[in-house]
């Protein structure tokens, strides 16, 4: 299940392509300053209700989507087998690819349960369905929308059962989670009391005598001391503190690297403003863009200025630095992949206060379409995954996954420069673009973890497409590699997959960039 803000964002990488179509637009917190579609304007994807009750007859909402354009469905149902499939084949008839379908887990009340993403293909599509799904919700070989509601009001029913369970364990949630800060508060409080002081001390001298002496002394004065604290003196804490919705924000400027040959109009600072709980903004303030992945970096700036015509695809993008990079310093195309919804939002406030826009895909990379869990690690944002028990996680969510190919089919969009960082599922990514690899030859800059999965089917697949395998371990020229393999001391975790040998332009222009990062200044924070 998706949440519809979530979706929806998902499906335009810039929120101002969205708009409303069809109906009036419904109160409801993810559609708030959405834009109503006009005739004067032509929005690239439109957002619609449908609601069972009015198919096919409703579907004439989609009549001026054009060409290329994409369309969102809301349904008052959960779109489920067969009737997905039945629904794909009619969409089909008037154009259209269906691209995802997804539950949605906040928006019963528009009403809305599933979501249908389309893309306007401009042609009639064939249909495979199975003869047992046809007769599901055909008569005659026509469809029978009867039977299709009916199946939707079944796991409709369902779905909005478990969704008043859920409301259920969110209130005991938030009800725990009060009980616990008091609990908290008043332990503190316990800890900090004159009783506990003395208790402390009586305890550590009755289990040593000698030694415990001495630190009750240190206790008791302190004890003392407080005890004697003017009560207008004494800090005070609310016993029922209310813990801040706001995280600590970091605020500091990065130093960009002098590219070789000179200025290119590139902003001299990043300005960094995010949660200061991310990962890469950590890194970034401790070490600059000149000690963060410097060999990776100065082979990804190199093949920006050296590889062929094409596009920039970040995949894997977290925040965003490759993509900020490329764009600073290059006139490509720069589409950058984060499934993650808050990772993806903060990518984008980044680019906007460096003034460095670029596309970012609220989408998984993988082998196949569809929808998927993505499991958010508990010890770092840098390794949330699709790979179930690649990191502890309690938190989990559904993301949109898809195939490269498809993706690259349906916008246009080239790459000549990939850079793919997934947290073990970097196979799947480069199965679901094998097409295009096949086709395009891009240069690839890929994580590879040590003793993960991924290293035996890189292996076979990018030697079945005659890629040559280069260490990026920090040496010039790059080590070949037979096999790929992980480096277990985690200091060079990436490899350039070569389509053909590295020219002496290449090489020059990732040892300029290599000097030019390791000149970069170190990041400065406000009032220092």
């Amino acid at each position: 299940m998706m949440l519809i803000g979530d979706f929806l964002t998902s499906q335009a990488p810039n929120l101002d392509d969205l708009a409303w179509s069809g109906s009036p637009l419904p109160a409801h917190p993810a559609l708030t300053g959405l834009s109503v579609a006009g005739a004067d304007k032509r929005w690239p994807v439109q957002v619609s209700m449908l609601r069972t009750d009015d198919l096919p007859a409703g579907l004439s909402c989609l009549d001026d989507v054009a060409v290329g354009d994409r369309a969102v469905l809301l349904t008052d149902a959960l779109p489920v087998e067969p009737v997905t499939r039945e629904l794909a084949a009619t969409l089909a008839e008037r154009g259209f690819e269906l691209l995802h379908v997804v539950y949605l887990d906040d928006a019963v009340e528009l009403p809305a349960i599933g979501g249908l993403s389309l893309l306007r293909v401009g042609e009639s599509g064939g249909s495979d369905l199975a003869d047992a799904n046809l007769r599901a919700v055909t008569t005659g070989g026509e469809p029978n929308w009867e039977r299709a509601r009916a199946a939707f009001v079944k796991v409709a029913a369902q779905y909005e059962s478990a969704a008043e369970a859920l409301d259920v364990t969110r209130t005991e949630l938030r009800s725990t989670r009060a009980l616990r800060q008091t609990a908290e508060h008043r332990l503190e409080v316990a800890r900090a009391s004159t009783t506990m002081q003395v208790g402390q001390a009586v305890v550590g001298m009755a289990r040593h005598p000698v030694r415990g002496s001495r630190r009750a002394a240190g206790i008791l004065r302190e004890a003392w001391k407080t005890r004697r604290t003017p009560a207008a003196r004494r800090v005070t804490t609310s016993a029922t503190p209310v813990p801040s919705d706001e995280p600590r924000r970091f605020d500091y400027w990065v130093p960009m690297p002098v590219p070789p040959g000179g200025d290119r109009g590139q902003p001299r600072e990043l300005h960094v403003t995010v949660p200061a709980h991310y990962i890469v903004a950590k890194h970034l303030l401790k070490h600059g863009i000149g000690g963060y992945e410097p060999s990776t970096i100065a082979w990804y700036l190199a093949l920006c200025d050296t590889a062929p015509p094409g596009a920039v695809w970040d995949v894997g993008a977290n925040l965003g630095p490759y993509a900020l990079l490329a764009r600073a310093y290059t006139d490509r195309e720069i589409v950058a992949f984060e499934p993650t919804p808050d990772l993806a939002h903060w990518a984008r406030h980044l680019a906007d206060v460096n003034g460095l826009d670029y596309r970012l895909e609220l989408i998984a990379a993988g082998e196949s379409p569809g929808t998927a869990t993505f499991y958010l690690s508990e010890s770092s944002d840098s390794s949330n995954s699709l790979a179930q028990g690649f990191r502890v996680s309690k938190r989990q969510l559904d993301v949109l996954v898809e195939p490269l190919d498809r993706y690259s089919r349906r916008t246009g969009s080239i790459p000549s420069v990939m850079k793919v960082d997934t947290e073990t599922t970097e196979h799947y990514v480069l199965r679901g673009a094998r097409e295009l690899i096949a086709e395009h030859r891009p240069w690839i800059l890929c994580e590879v973890l040590a003793g993960r999965a991924p290293e035996r089917p890189l292996t076979e697949l990018m030697g079945e497409l005659g890629y040559r395998f280069l260490h990026l371990n920090g040496t010039f020229p790059l080590p070949a590699k037979d096999v790929i393999k992980g480096d277990p001391t985690y200091e060079h975790m990436n490899y350039l997959f070569a389509p053909e040998d590295v020219s002496e332009e290449m090489l020059a222009a990732a040892k300029a960039w290599h000097a030019a990062l390791e000149a970069t200044p170190r990041p400065r924070q406000p009032g220092r």
